[in-house]
């Protein structure tokens, strides 16, 4: 997945869990040398966050995007 083709405020399920929580993209997060990553918050509990990669993020094995 390109960096492009994600964006702030962009939301996805999680597949496979135990419950369907909503997690909502923060921000884009870039460290050199690395992959980028973004940063999801729980659509019902900000505070509850979670850093996956952008490869991660754009696979339908691990996250399903939402309609807007």
């Amino acid at each position: 997945m390109k960096k492009s083709q994600v964006s702030c405020g962009d939301r996805y399920v999680k597949q496979n869990a135990a419950l369907p929580v909503v997690w909502v993209v923060d921000r884009l997060v870039e460290a050199p040398g690395l992959p980028s990553h973004v940063r999801l918050v729980r659509d019902d509990r900000r505070l509850d966050m979670c850093t996956v990669s952008l490869h991660a993020l754009g696979n339908r094995r691990f996250f399903k995007p939402l309609a807007p």
